[in-house]
């Protein structure tokens, strides 16, 4: 993993501490590479990295099942190997078509 890309991710993860279950399930084995690639795209959109965390909570409370181009999360590769590379970004596409969802309704709330 790229150093620069670790270290805050690292710090985002300490700091929110990923203590929701839900959380820490989207780092298992079959999604992990993909969120640190959104993370990526996160960091690089000009986002601060522990914003990222916040992100998380979202999706997992009813932002995974925001539809984009016709599919929500769940929907995504469900009939495709997660290693597939059209399902693995198609994936990181969808989270990072979020990203604006999520701002918008963030705003909405504050």
């Amino acid at each position: 993993m790229d150093t620069k890309l670790n270290l805050p991710f690292i710090r985002t993860a300490r700091q929110r501490k990923f203590q929701s279950l839900e959380i820490r399930e989207l780092f298992n084995s079959k999604h992990a590479h993909i969120m640190v690639a959104a993370f990526k795209e996160f960091m690089e959109s000009g986002h601060e990295d522990n914003e990222f965390g916040k992100f998380l909570e979202w999706f997992i409370n009813g932002g995974s099942e925001t539809v984009i181009d016709g599919k929500s999360w769940n929907e995504l590769g469900i009939d495709r190997s997660t290693r597939d590379v059209n399902t693995v970004h198609g994936k990181i596409d969808y989270l990072v078509a979020l990203f604006p969802k999520y701002h918008e309704e963030t705003r909405k709330v504050a």
